[in-house]
């Protein structure tokens, strides 16, 4: 009961983080979809970089995150099923 509720826990992360992964993509290319408009030379303005750069960290973060709770509900996921491999193996039957 314990491990499906991690297992839920962790696809709920995930789900979490690939919103934020996809918002963060959003931010990051947004200046290029949108056409911001240059600064006085020609160049982006600071707050276009920002966006940019901030787009950028979120998507490495969500990106890890996203791995992290995939690898958790995997690992969660596989370990009953070693489990009762584990006992047949060894001959020790459940309710004993």
């Amino acid at each position: 009961m314990q491990r499906r509720f991690a297992v839920r826990a962790s696809i709920q992360l995930a789900v979490i983080f690939l919103a934020g992964l996809a918002a963060g993509a959003w931010v990051f290319i947004a200046p290029w979809v949108v056409g911001f408009p240059a600064g006085r030379a020609g160049t982006w303005t600071s707050s276009t970089w920002s966006d940019v750069w901030i787009g950028a960290v979120v998507v490495g973060t969500s990106a890890f995150g996203l791995v992290v709770a995939l690898a958790l509900a995997l690992a969660g996921a596989l370990r009953p099923a070693q489990t009762r491999e584990g006992r047949a193996t060894a001959g020790i039957e459940r309710g004993s």
